[in-house]
């Protein structure tokens, strides 16, 4: 028997009333709602894998672990938040000089101390805020994506190397809260760096990054600079000191009232940084009351004057020779002002030309043997009984620092 001749296939027609509609459902399953009638049937081992439906494998950045970026910015963060308390050390440390603070843990590792010393404030701003302006500047870069990042992290640590460098070699002395602030300046650098490599920056460094990165730092800065009260500067006598002074019965000099209400006895030391800060508070409160306040000056030198030819005690004597001039008290003020932030580059040449003294008369009164005899006698009837300055006395009672102002504001009320 013949096979039967095949019929022919029908033509499948598509148009726009024989489109099968077909959707999506839980983004997984092909769900057909209309089959055509004429398709053909597939062959056995013909039929083609299914397809499931297309998926985005880019990462997207949302679902990134955190990025060396974001690790740049919790630095900064940080490294604001220790910027904030050393302001708070640094203003106390001014306006209330020898005060307990939680960050001086013995003479070798005091914040106070390294707040008082010269670079404390720079171009007029306090080093703290410096750092926080910083910090500001490097979360925005880092942020940004911006390639300042690096730049500015690497300006940051440059700058906490010189600081280092300056409390070891010059002060003598570290702090801790600064250290932490050079550990986040240096860890931002490191992570910048790795953000750098790992593409995480655009490479690209443009005028508006560094534009804007420099507005950014600048700004804030110059307002400091115009607006910011600067409590850090020590109040000091004028040239013509119209106060009265004179000599008391022990030796001592004394300024400002003639018939005093309230007499109170600082005890300084010349090297000693809380002096020049607690000394400006005390010329502050003696100016505001000239006809109630008196202050004695006595000085409390750790070491002994009686060596001939020692440069221990020279400033004691150098006070001592001014009052030959008439000069006692504004070079009293210039050495508290300086000598502690200057260290061992201290010119009385200098200070003489500054007060308009005359230098040579000075230094031939400071290199008579009297002069060490003189400055000795003052300097041992207070060592004895004074352990640490600055310290004061009023009324035969001893008060420290911080509790000597609130007791003459109490008195002058």
């Amino acid at each position: 028997m013949a096979p039967a001749e095949a019929l022919p296939r029908p033509s499948r027609r598509r148009g726009p009333d024989r489109v099968a509609a077909s959707t999506f459902r839980d983004n997984t399953q092909l769900v057909t709602d209309e089959e055509l009638p004429d398709a053909a049937p597939e062959a056995p081992g013909d039929s083609a894998p299914p397809t499931s439906p297309e998926v985005d494998d880019a990462p997207h950045e949302d679902d990134d672990p955190a990025t060396f970026r974001e690790f740049v910015i919790y630095c900064c963060v940080l490294g604001v938040v220790v910027c904030g308390v050393l302001e708070w050390v640094h203003v106390t440390a001014y306006l209330r000089p020898g005060a307990s603070s939680f960050c001086k843990v013995s003479p070798g590792f005091d914040c106070a101390t390294v707040a008082t010393s010269r670079f404390a404030a720079v171009l007029g701003v306090p080093m703290p805020l410096w750092g926080t302006v910083g910090f500001i500047a490097m979360a925005v870069a880092a942020s940004k994506r911006w390639a300042a990042l690096v730049w500015l992290t690497g300006v940051a640590s440059a700058a906490s190397l010189l600081l280092i460098a300056e409390e070891i070699l010059y002060i003598k002395s570290m702090c801790l809260l600064c250290e932490g602030v050079h550990l986040m300046c240096f860890a931002a650098f490191g992570l910048a760096w790795k953000a750098k490599t790992a593409g995480e920056l655009d490479l690209t460094l443009s005028r508006e990054q560094l534009a804007t990165a420099v507005g950014f730092v600048a700004l804030p800065l110059l307002f400091c600079a115009m607006f910011l009260p600067r409590y850090w500067v020590l109040t000091g006598w004028d040239g013509s000191l119209a106060l009265d002074h004179g000599t008391t019965a022990d030796g001592d000099e004394w300024i400002g009232a003639t018939e005093a209400k309230v007499t109170v006895h600082e005890h300084v030391d010349y090297k000693c940084g809380h002096c020049a800060t607690g000394a400006a508070l005390t010329r502050v409160r003696v100016m505001k009351h000239q006809d109630e306040l008196r202050l004695v000056r006595h000085h409390a030198p750790m070491s002994s004057c009686r060596k001939v030819g020692s440069p221990v005690c020279q400033y004691v004597r150098a006070a001592q020779c001014a009052k030959a001039q008439d000069k006692y008290w504004q070079m009293d003020d210039w050495l508290l002002r300086n000598v502690f932030k200057l260290k061992g580059s201290v010119d009385l040449k200098v200070a003489a030309r500054v007060l308009n003294m005359d230098g040579d008369a000075l230094l031939q009164c400071m290199a008579k043997p009297e002069s060490y005899g003189h400055a000795e006698a003052l300097a041992a009837k207070h060592r004895a009984k004074i352990s640490k300055t600055p310290t004061y006395e009023l009324d035969g009672k001893i008060f420290q620092p911080n509790e000597i102002g609130r007791e003459l504001d109490r008195l002058l009320e």
